[in-house]
């Protein structure tokens, strides 16, 4: 095992040198110490004596960082990017530069033992990288976000959250680095992709990338290491569903979301921490799941590091019964129905619960109904039932959609005729379910002027001229109608 690391590390040497040369002259940079939780350690060049490390200290080329236990540090690199260690970590500096002009960083470290989290930080140029170097290989990083574990066996585990990674084993007789030229390695280097993960030892080699959920696979150093991350640039944090209600016994699922200067907001729900400001009245879990104990309210909260937000949570009594209103209604197509929902309880209290009930119609194509009860009548006519839920209870009333006469058109809109002659006009009608249909025979017809135009009431529609002029020929249906022209010419 000596053996195989001492050649990587030698050839990793080689490379770095044949790089500086080509990269001309780098400015050795430092990372800064950016926080601390525990004891760490620093020990600076061979000496043997190591310091604890404070906020705002420097860590540079052939710095020693010990993490004692399961303390953490953060290191600020020089172009915003992070790396974190925790869990007895030991972590060398062998290589730190970075280049004002360009934004170039270059930084390789050695990592003996422990855990690290990267996110490295997009760049403009494309030949920066990142290397960490384990006992069982090496892991080549761009743009990404990643978790390192060497473990006691000398094995290591790689997650990536975001972005990819390169993993190389040990075994490789010529590991190649990111962003240089060299040597072809015997074995390829394995892309690990966001959400793979793999596992690296000197002997097997690279194990073939698998998805991994990280919700399933959060656990205390990740969670903090998404919260730093996504704590970066966060201006506020908002709770859904705002003051909401759940029966004693019951749960409701709450959802974070951050919002940053840029307009965007970024789904935190499942690695936020969550608290409630009464336990005794609801508790909630990790995930943002609250379970409501007692009568009462609690203030429900999600936090990101050192930001929070909250809403409120209302645990009532036992739901008996819910009454749905309008009981029955009947609209047209396209038009809304606002539906309410009042619960009676086991102390016969009633409460507007239309914001806590689930809505649901039992036929979207009728009418959809919404989070608030809010109903919409579709293109079909018919009738749906419009319910609403929480719990075991359930209330329900009817909805009844209808095609309804939106407008009526005459055609055509103007005719001219002789004095004994005839005109015939037609009448269509315009739905709410954007249709139409022939009317003539169907509305009510009549003429502004008999003594120049009267209607025969022998055919629908038809006119007979009696005199010169000009009368209006309307035709109406309940309650719309229509118009056109007529002029008796002699």
């Amino acid at each position: 095992m000596k053996r195989i690391i001492f050649l990587v590390l030698a050839l990793i040497s080689v490379l770095a040198i044949v790089n500086i040369v080509s990269e001309g002259n780098l400015t050795d940079g430092a990372a800064v110490v950016s926080r601390v939780d525990g004891t760490v350690n620093l020990f600076t060049g061979d000496a043997a004596v190591g310091s604890l490390v404070k906020i705002n200290d420097s860590i540079a080329k052939n710095d020693r960082v010990e993490v004692q236990g399961n303390s953490r540090v953060e290191l600020r690199l020089p172009d915003g990017s992070y790396v974190r260690l925790t869990e007895n970590a030991r972590l060398t500096v062998r290589r730190l530069q970075f280049e004002k002009l360009t934004g170039s960083l270059y930084l390789q470290a050695l990592l003996d033992n422990g855990k690290v989290w990267a996110k490295i930080k997009k760049r403009e140029t494309s030949d920066s990288w990142v290397e960490v170097i384990t006992p069982a290989g090496l892991v080549a990083a761009k743009e990404v976000v990643c978790a390192v574990n060497a473990e006691e066996d000398a094995s290591t585990a790689i997650s990536v959250y975001e972005g990819a990674v390169s993993a190389v084993s040990a075994a490789s007789d010529a590991a190649p680095a990111a962003g240089r030229t060299g040597a072809p390695a015997e074995v390829p280097p394995v892309s690990v992709q966001a959400l793979q993960q793999v596992a690296v030892s000197a002997q097997g080699g690279v194990s073939q990338p698998l998805a991994f959920d990280p919700k399933a696979a959060i656990d205390d150093w990740i969670r903090w290491n998404l919260q730093r991350d996504a704590r970066e640039g966060l201006l506020s944090i908002t709770v859904v569903p705002a003051s909401s209600t759940v029966v004693r016994g019951g749960s409701l699922q709450f959802a974070a979301a951050a919002q940053y200067p840029d307009k965007t907001e970024k789904e935190v729900t499942w690695f936020a921490t969550w608290s409630s400001s009464a336990v005794n009245v609801a508790k909630i879990d990790p995930a943002g799941t609250a379970a409501g104990t007692e009568l009462g309210a609690a203030t429900i909260s999600a936090a990101i590091d050192d930001m929070n937000g909250s809403t409120v949570l209302n645990v009532i009594r036992e739901i008996r019964s819910i009454a749905v209103t309008p009981a029955s209604r009947t609209i047209a197509n396209g038009a809304v129905q606002q539906f309410t929902a009042r619960g009676t309880f086991s102390d016969r209290t009633v409460k507007d619960i239309t914001s806590s009930v689930v809505w649901r119609s039992s036929n979207a194509n009728i009418a959809f109904v919404d989070a608030t009860g809010r109903a919409v009548g579709g293109n079909v006519s018919g009738t749906a039932v419009i319910s609403a839920s929480l719990g075991t209870r359930r209330g329900s009333a009817r909805l009844k959609v209808r095609r309804e006469l939106v407008s009526i058109a005459i055609m055509p809109e103007s005719a001219m005729i002789l004095a004994g002659d005839t005109q015939r006009f037609g009448a269509i009608g315009s739905y709410s379910d954007k249709t139409t249909q022939d009317l003539t025979e169907m509305v009510n017809w009549e003429s502004s002027d008999i003594t120049v135009a009267v209607m025969d009431q022998a055919q629908s529609g038809r006119v007979l001229g009696q005199k010169t002029g000009s009368a209006t020929i309307r035709a109406s249906l309940s309650g719309k109608s229509g118009s056109g022209t007529i002029t008796v010419t002699p």
